[in-house]
């Protein structure tokens, strides 16, 4: 079942991964879209699924949304920044 539910997910993480390369976020300018998406890749730690490998282009994008000054501010409020 686990290696079923994580094909899924590839599946739709590859999706994102092929997005145009020309745009910085989901929608081209920075939307709430990408403040939710960010959290949910976030979330593939908890279950051990790393959602930058093999993904060069999403794995840019995490860090690009993470560089962002509110996103950094709401990670420290949460305790996920030291």
């Amino acid at each position: 079942m686990e290696a079923v539910v994580r094909g899924l997910i590839g599946r739709r993480l590859d999706v994102i991964e092929k997005r145009p390369a020309d745009r910085d976020y989901l929608l081209g300018e920075f939307s709430v879209a990408d403040g939710y998406l960010f959290t949910m890749l976030g979330w593939g730690r908890l279950v051990n699924l790393d959602v930058r490998e093999g993904r060069p282009l999403l794995a840019a994008y995490i860090k690009r949304v993470a560089a962002r000054p509110g996103v950094q501010q709401a990670l420290k409020e949460e305790g996920l920044l030291k």
